[in-house]
């Protein structure tokens, strides 16, 4: 028997005892009985109020694990989080470092960018044409055997002419398919990893906008569209 059960049944004698004695004023034996049952509603309301505080910390657990998963990382260790806010002022060279991570392949890797061999003027990232040639130049991984860009009708000609010469150099295949159906900014990796970008690469790290990894199921539908607009190419 427990310590609470006990204390109850002796409260519960010693009332019944008082009830028969007729010489305890009604009062007194009243007063008795309310000490009796505000001891057990306060120990309810204790019980409830624990109760109360575990859900309330189950809940806070949860939300904290909801933020976890959807944060974007504002610091040195952004590298390790799925998502990214970029375009931060001041955060530039860390926007085009962390980018070029995401370009880590040796055998092949894909490219959505409509505008990615256009340029539309100097802005906080890119202060010039050439600067942005460069970044892309740079931005292909030098061991990469195969290239493939969907980009829009008409590239920029001399970006196309310096990046096209500087890439094929290195022994890198490249296959350009023009196409008006695309309008997301991927880079897919032969992991069968890949990434999506807010903002097109000339436009990365100028104005705030995500870096955000695409899940496995979205990413197979995607590469099927994209399978599709070849074989309409050919």
């Amino acid at each position: 028997m427990n310590n609470k059960r006990a204390y109850l049944i002796e409260q519960t004698r010693m009332l019944l005892e008082s009830l028969q004695n007729e010489d305890i004023p009604l009062p007194s034996l009243e007063r008795q009985i309310w000490s009796s049952r505000r001891y057990l509603t306060f120990d309810l309301h204790d019980h409830l109020s624990a109760v109360e505080l575990q859900i309330s910390q189950l809940r806070d657990t949860l939300l904290e694990r909801q933020v976890e998963h959807m944060h974007c990382a504002y610091s040195a260790d952004r590298g390790n989080h799925l998502q990214m806010l970029t375009g931060i002022p001041g955060r530039v060279g860390e926007d085009h470092k962390y980018i070029k991570k995401k370009a880590h392949s040796n055998n092949w890797m894909i490219i959505t960018d409509p505008y990615f061999l256009q340029w539309d003027g100097p802005n906080k990232a890119f202060p010039s044409e050439k600067a942005y040639t460069q970044f892309i130049v740079d931005f292909i991984p030098r061991e990469l055997k195969k290239l493939e860009l969907f980009i829009l009708p008409g590239p920029n000609k001399r970006i196309y002419k310096k990046f096209n010469a500087q890439i094929r150099s290195r022994g890198t295949s490249i296959s350009y398919w023009e196409t008006n159906e695309i309008h997301d900014r991927t880079i897919i990796r032969d992991n069968d990893t890949g990434t999506m970008l807010g903002t097109s690469f000339g436009g990365y790290g100028n104005k705030i906008s995500f870096v955000l990894d695409i899940p496995s199921k979205d990413l197979i539908g995607f590469k099927s569209q994209l399978e599709r607009i070849k074989k309409q190419k050919k």
